[in-house]
């Protein structure tokens, strides 16, 4: 009753903001975490015509978690006021790479400061993990800063990914080629500042 309490209000606050669009196709998905009895939830929406790759992200992140590498556990879909959504364990105290995403405005604020502190030790982890990523691997065609989250406690505890609609995964580990073409994907996609990227290709290069 908590969990579905607090989805239809999130839900009505989006609908009297107007903060995403219906068909979930803009750059950013609503995604929002939910207080439920015993846990807390992470929920993100999916666009209805894209329902079919539910459990395609469900079992791409069952199976990362299998190999050894953290993304947080999938735990199902609902349906509520016909709008769907993907049901994931909510991770406390983490911001995505991009610092968009937080609980609430005071919670991102305090979050993006700490990533900026940290920001160095941040942009290693993040090369390492992507560089355990290719071992296991794990391919991803949308590894934008926002599908990233690092998680806070007396430091940072770690970077993980979040999102697994476009992630792939094979027997063995990327080829050279299938590396060099995904970190150039990478790149593309995250305009880095000279200092990131060599923090980045550092973490990924001690791996």
């Amino acid at each position: 009753t908590k969990f579905l309490e607090a989805t239809i209000k999130h839900q009505l606050e989006v609908v009297k903001e107007g903060l995403f669009d219906d068909d979930v196709s803009g750059t950013y998905t609503d995604c929002f975490p939910v207080q439920g009895s015993d846990r807390s939830y992470f929920l993100k929406r999916l666009n209805i015509r894209r329902v079919r790759g539910a459990d395609h992200e469900l079992v791409s992140a069952s199976q990362i978690r299998d190999k050894g590498l953290y993304v947080p556990e999938g735990l199902g879909l609902v349906v509520i006021g016909s709008l769907p959504y993907l049901v994931f364990e909510h991770v406390s105290n983490a911001i995505d790479l991009s610092g968009i995403y937080g609980e609430n405005e005071e919670e991102r604020r305090r979050l993006n400061a700490a990533k900026q502190e940290h920001e160095p030790e941040i942009y290693r982890l993040l090369g390492g993990y992507v560089q355990n990523m290719f071992d296991c691997g794990v391919r991803d065609e949308d590894m934008a800063l926002r599908n990233f989250m690092v998680e806070f406690g007396r430091g940072v505890e770690r970077v993980f990914m979040v999102d697994f609609e476009k992630t792939t995964i094979q027997k063995g580990g990327l080829s050279e080629l299938q590396r060099a073409r995904t970190l150039e994907q990478f790149f593309e996609l995250n305009v880095l500042s000279d200092e990131r990227r060599g923090y980045f290709l550092e973490g990924y290069s001690q791996m």
